[in-house]
């Protein structure tokens, strides 16, 4: 999780645009950057992100805009050698237009989830005896969302598994 805030001068965008250095356009170079990067990362990466300021007059070049990222990779170590590469492509755009850039993180980070194969299977034979199903969504080893469920599988055996809801009708009287 990382938000990319841009610093740059505003000015009227009719009378003296020259005058302005503007902080939007940093912001949206920053998410072309991104976009191009994409194609040089490994299918897992997923890369989201939102202009979380970006002005509040069109008539206005904005001095300050703000852009949040949620990055992820199916394994922390791959995580940690893109970063650099998504920072450079903030850094980048606030060289093009002459703007400042600062980052940081504003969320804690999740690691990715090591299923304990052992646990998993002991809760497979639990949940086929007492007749659970299993949802038709749970793929053992491709679970690809955000939990802290990760960071704590990192510390000690973790298993990850989604069960099936199937309610019948009859059962419940509204």
């Amino acid at each position: 999780a990382i938000q990319f805030s841009f610093f740059g001068n505003s000015t009227h965008a009719a009378q003296h645009p020259e005058e302005g250095v503007n902080a939007l356009d940093a912001a949206r170079f920053t998410f072309t950057g991104i976009d191009a990067l994409k194609n040089y990362l490994r299918q897992d990466v997923n890369i989201h992100g939102v202009i979380t300021e970006g002005g509040n007059n069109p008539t206005v070049i904005p001095d300050h805009t703000e852009c949040r990222f949620y990055i992820r990779a199916r394994d922390r170590e791959y995580l940690n050698k893109i970063r650099p590469r998504i920072i450079n492509c903030a850094e980048g755009a606030a060289l093009m237009t002459g703007t400042k850039m600062q980052f940081e993180h504003f969320s804690n980070p999740l690691d990715n989830l090591i299923n304990n194969h052992v646990l998993s299977e002991l809760a497979m034979e639990y949940l086929k005896l007492e007749e659970i199903d299993i949802s038709p969504h749970y793929q053992d080893t491709h679970f690809f969302g955000s939990t802290d469920i990760g960071n704590v599988s990192h510390i000690c055996p973790t298993m990850y598994i989604e069960v099936a809801m199937n309610l019948n009708k009859e059962q419940f009287t509204i």
